[in-house]
């Protein structure tokens, strides 16, 4: 028996609400794209967390998620390359679940 899933359909029928997917294996995804991308080393580890922290917030937002990616990249002093993989990962992850 999956519990998580009857858990969604329990959360679904009492709060009358969308469930888009799981915010573990969203996690999961950013930290792994970290990884590839070497973004975790010493030199910029706290950077990457709190963008990968961030990027895992707008879970929550019911704003634009194009303009809160455009401040988040202005935010973060991350090399652009690097940052626009990990922000197309997200996109891609946060459009699949609508």
């Amino acid at each position: 028996m999956d519990f998580e899933e009857k858990l969604m359909q329990a959360l679904v029928f009492i709060f009358d609400c969308d469930i888009c997917g799981c915010l573990y294996h969203f996690s999961e995804c950013l930290n792994r794209k970290a990884q590839k991308l070497s973004l975790l080393t010493h030199e910029n580890e706290e950077e990457t967390r709190n963008l990968i922290k961030n990027l895992k917030n707008l879970c929550f937002s019911n704003n634009n998620l194009s303009e809160k990616l455009k401040e988040l990249k202005l935010q973060y002093q991350v090399k652009l390359d690097q940052l626009s993989n990990l922000e197309q990962s997200a996109s891609k992850y946060l459009n699949g679940l609508k």
